[in-house]
C-alpha cells in the first residue's frame, strides 16, 4: 500500500499541473492545484494509516483512540500549523500544515497499532 501511495504521490506531483488544466483554464486554480498535489498526496499512506487504526479502535469497542486521533490531527496540530504556517508561507504553508499533520498522526497510529497487536500476542 505505501509503494503504490507514493507511486500515486509521484505521478501527481510530476503530472498534477497538465491534469488540473484539463478541468480549468484559470491560471491562479491551475497553480495553487497544481502545488496542493506537489504536497498533500505524499502524506496520503500516513492518512490511511489514521483510517485504519480509527477504523480498528471503533471496531473493538474502544472509540477513544479514534477521537484521539482525529483530535490531535485536526485541532491539535493542523489548525495551529496552518495558521501558523499561512503566515509565513501562504497557500503553500496551509497544505504543509496538512501533510506534517497526516505524517505525524500516521507514525503515531502506526505505534499504537503495533503496541496494541504485540499486547495481543502476548
Amino acid at each position: 500500500i505505501t509503494i503504490w501511495c507514493l507511486s500515486v504521490a509521484f505521478i501527481l506531483a510530476v503530472f498534477g499541473e497538465l491534469i488540473v488544466s484539463q478541468f480549468t483554464d484559470d491560471v491562479l486554480v491551475v497553480e495553487s492545484a497544481a502545488l496542493y498535489l506537489w504536497l498533500v498526496p505524499v502524506s496520503y499512506a500516513f492518512l490511511g494509516m489514521i483510517m485504519v487504526a480509527s477504523s480498528a479502535a471503533n471496531g473493538t469497542g474502544n472509540p477513544k483512540p479514534s477521537l484521539v486521533m482525529t483530535f490531535m490531527r485536526l485541532i491539535g496540530l493542523y489548525i495551529p500549523l496552518a495558521l501558523g504556517l499561512a503566515w509565513l508561507l501562504e497557500l503553500s504553508g496551509i497544505y504543509l500544515a496538512t501533510t506534517i499533520a497526516n505524517v505525524i498522526v500516521g507514525v503515531g497510529a502506526i505505534k499504537w497499532s503495533h503496541r496494541l497487536t504485540s499486547q495481543e500476542s502476548k
